[in-house]
């Protein structure tokens, strides 16, 4: 749902940039200073893919560790080679910008950073994104930490692992042991909870003290975007994203986003745009009237609050006489129709996006075969 959203929106940034030919695949040759070095938070198409094709329409090659230094699914990724490689890969003259994903370099992937283990030694992985941060010079550094789901289950995040006060208790004990080092009162606290309790609040403490961290050493030409994965209003992750946000309130070039997936295609976006002095604008159409205030399930913010702050993120404005126009598609059985939507407000040649959210994690199989039927899509 999120990540065909943010596509959509990238597409229509990039959508009058020349395609070039690009791969992956480091040649290692010193041509145009063209390249982003990037560290993926997983290997799935949306967060390694899609990327590569936001940087192919901007003229951009995406310089990636080798395959089998990053996550495969459940088995994490190898923190010393994607280290070893970055450190041979930032100096390269040949580099413009560089994002590096914390899950990834950290805990070794999305799956692999919702498992309290894979975070116990953050502070050396800390200490080694410090040197890749300070070898990287003055190149433009994208930061990228996502605050990840533990429980994928809607009910759970708002039974189990909702706020009260027993659980905001857990937390703050947790967050607090932590941050000392205190492996004493983290073994009793783990005693006397139940392991899938302990693990959730151990995650989203780290998270929290891990980007605190980040937040107050930027350098100026480094940019930390914070994002929160799926989630619901009541949850104790949502709970510590506010909790991050009062703690960093007031920090220059700092993000924080709802969402996961897209962040690091709406950061090539970003780049893309700020290096070309572009300044998109959208016009919004919601389908029905009250449907920006709604709250779509595992997000933590209203329709409207999460499309502004992305368009703002990637350095769009929302105007009524925009270029580009997103139509936003939140109803499954919406009898308007598509095409007569594009022919009610694509009137003056604007780019028009659909954004399909109204299946969660799909899409909306009616609205495809229309699109196609109707011949809505302009062949290239």
């Amino acid at each position: 749902m999120k990540k065909f959203f943010a596509f959509i929106m990238v597409l229509l940034i990039t959508i009058s940039i020349a395609f070039i030919k690009t791969s992956y695949k480091d040649n290692l040759k010193y041509v145009s200073k063209d390249k982003i070095v990037f560290i993926p938070l997983d290997t799935r198409p949306v967060s390694l893919q899609n990327v590569e094709i936001i940087a192919k329409a901007g003229g951009k090659e995406l310089l990636v560790p080798p395959m089998d230094a990053l996550d495969d699914y459940k088995k994490k990724g190898n923190q010393d080679m994607i280290y070893n490689w970055l450190k041979g890969s930032v100096e390269r003259p040949d580099v413009s910008a560089i994002i590096i994903s914390t899950n990834q370099f950290i805990s070794g992937g999305l799956i692999a950073s919702r498992n309290y283990m894979n975070d116990i030694n953050y502070k050396e992985s800390l200490e080694r994104l410090k040197e890749i941060i300070g070898l990287s010079g003055d190149k433009r550094l994208f930061l990228i930490s996502i605050m990840p789901q533990v429980s994928p289950v809607l009910y759970q995040q708002d039974t189990i692992y909702v706020q009260n006060r027993v659980n905001i208790d857990y937390y703050n004990q947790i967050k607090k042991a932590i941050s000392e080092n205190d492996t004493k009162t983290l073994q009793k606290l783990k005693s006397n909870m139940p392991s899938y309790l302990f693990n959730y609040m151990n995650v989203i403490a780290s998270e929290v003290l891990i980007n605190e961290q980040l937040a107050s050493n930027l350098k100026p030409n480094a940019t930390f975007t914070i994002g929160l994965d799926d989630t619901t209003m009541k949850s104790m992750l949502k709970y510590s994203y506010d909790d991050l946000k009062t703690a960093i309130k007031g920090y220059k070039n700092v993000y924080m986003l709802h969402g996961a997936d897209e962040i690091s295609m709406m950061t090539v976006a970003k780049i893309l745009n700020e290096e070309n002095g572009l300044k998109p604008s959208y016009k919004i159409v919601y389908e029905e009237s009250g449907d920006e205030n709604s709250y779509l399930p595992f997000e933590g913010g209203t329709v409207k609050e999460i499309t502004d702050e992305k368009i703002g993120y990637i350095g769009g404005v929302v105007s009524q006489n925009a270029k580009n126009i997103i139509y936003i598609h939140m109803h499954k059985n919406y009898k308007t129709g598509i095409k007569n939507v594009v022919s009610k407000y694509k009137i003056n040649g604007q780019n028009f996006g659909v954004a399909d959210v109204a299946k969660t994690n799909g899409g909306d199989k009616d609205l495809v075969e229309e699109i196609l039927k109707n011949k809505l899509i302009k062949k290239y």
